[in-house]
């Protein structure tokens, strides 16, 4: 019989990522469409929320897809089928800039 040692289980806190993953999925959208381009968004739409300037929110819920090139208003263009066009980057401008979702913006 051989000898195996026990699994070392690691814990990891204040990982954001995993709950970005799947984020923008309530109206449902397919988080999984298009060739999105965002390391956080994975081709689930978000729209910003500018309904109040006066508070300082999270950079994924304040701009959302906001400076994508595929972010038409009122929906993902990749999400509606529209074919992705070289050149353009898929990715909202918050994180061109470095940002993280958790990042504070006005």
């Amino acid at each position: 019989m051989q000898n195996y040692e026990k699994p070392e289980v690691i814990l990891m806190t204040e990982c954001s990522e995993g709950v970005y993953l799947a984020s923008g999925g309530q109206t449902g959208e397919d988080p999984t469409a298009g060739e999105c381009d965002s390391r956080y968004m994975k081709g689930a739409w978000k729209k910003p929320d500018y309904s109040n300037s006066n508070v300082q929110m999270r950079a994924y819920d304040r701009k959302g897809c906001e400076g994508c090139a595929a972010d038409d208003g009122d929906g993902c263009k990749l999400q509606k089928g529209d074919a992705k066009v070289a050149g353009n980057v898929y990715q909202p401008v918050w994180e061109q800039q470095g940002l993280t979702p958790d990042t504070m913006v006005w």
